[in-house]
């Protein structure tokens, strides 16, 4: 219940969950779900909704207000209470806690500060709610995925087998790693890491996206060449990636920009000229221009018309304002309260 309360089986304000050390009868009289008979007692890492929190570094959900938990965004972080996998972030449901998973935290997770997140990406989603986002495109090493095709390392030039480590029978895994150079979509660290995409030339295929994060291009959508099948225009002029010439100019002096096109394959939003790469109906991405409708397929929020993308699907609009990668010309049209001033998306500089 939103109130907190349950009186025989009907949401009430009148009544709310007991917290810590208060009197209890049963698990479910208490917020924590745990009950000695006598009194409620902690039995989380963290405070679930509806615990008694002195800051927001006690909650599952990393806030606290009124001296109460409260709950966080679209699904449940990690140590939340929770009775199937569906209710959690991560979709993992265990001793009716939302399990803690190693390494990095998914999608959806709440967090205080971007390292903590497979996308590298923590971000206000517009309610005050801090968790981490879905990269566009494919996804990277530990994030959520309920195919190989959805992982980065999928289309690893390394030979590397796509791989989605599936959770228990949820239905969601994890993208691996299978090892050797970061394959296009896959997150980097430029100049020390050698990105599969350009051989031995790899390190300047890692770039800066529309989000803040660095990441291994499939294609270069500007920089040094050698042939246009390292542009993502296709074009490489005088050892630099440059646009096509536009067929409908007949002196030739225009240009299209230095990206692919729409239906052009893709591995991120970076490479393609309308900053949408999205799954059609067999799970392979391409470029896009034009926003997607509710129930349509997607990769992440700014792919939708509504700004809402959860779980692969575009959703109705929850919030006003632009989520990270959309589109924007000042910073008051975006969630997290950055545009960049060139890329004209929404930003979080995390360096």
């Amino acid at each position: 219940c939103c109130s907190l309360g349950c009186t025989d089986g009907t949401c009430s304000a009148e009544a709310t969950c007991a917290t810590e050390t208060e009197a209890c009868g049963s698990d479910a009289d208490c917020c924590s779900n745990s009950c000695n008979g006598t009194n409620c007692e902690l039995a989380g890492e963290c405070r679930p909704f509806g615990e008694a929190c002195n800051s927001s570094n006690d909650c599952c959900s990393r806030r606290c207000d009124d001296d109460r938990c409260q709950a966080g965004g679209r699904c449940r972080s990690e140590g939340e209470i929770c009775t199937e996998g569906s209710d959690c972030c991560n979709a993992q449901c265990n001793s009716s806690r939302c399990e803690v998973l190693s390494e990095c935290d998914p999608a959806g997770e709440a967090c205080d500060t971007s390292i903590e997140c497979c996308s590298r990406v923590c971000a206000d989603d517009g309610t005050g709610f801090k968790s981490c986002q879905f990269l566009g495109g494919c996804r990277p090493y530990g994030e959520l995925c309920r195919a190989d095709e959805d992982c980065c390392n999928f289309v690893a030039e390394s030979g590397g087998a796509g791989t989605c480590e599936m959770m228990g029978d949820s239905g969601v895994g994890r993208c691996g790693n299978p090892g050797g150079c970061a394959p296009g979509g896959e997150i980097c660290i430029g100049g020390t890491n050698d990105c599969c995409p350009g051989g031995q030339d790899g390190r300047d295929r890692c770039i800066m996206s529309v989000v803040g994060v660095e990441r291994c291009l499939a294609c270069k959508p500007v920089g040094s060449c050698s042939t246009g099948d390292e542009c993502c225009s296709g074009s490489c002029n005088n050892g630099s990636c440059t646009g096509t010439p536009d067929p409908s100019d007949p002196d030739g002096g225009s240009t299209y920009p230095s990206c692919a096109a729409d239906g052009e394959s893709c591995s991120t939003p970076d490479e393609c000229c309308g900053r949408i790469c999205s799954p059609d109906a067999t799970g392979a991405l391409y470029c896009g221009s034009t926003c997607i409708s509710d129930g349509g397929s997607c990769t992440t929020s700014s792919d939708c018309c509504s700004g809402n993308c959860w779980d692969g699907v575009c959703g109705i609009a929850e919030v006003e304002c632009a989520p990270m990668g959309g589109a924007c010309e000042t910073n008051a049209e975006c969630c997290d309260g950055t545009c960049h001033s060139t890329m004209k998306t929404c930003f979080l500089d995390i360096r």
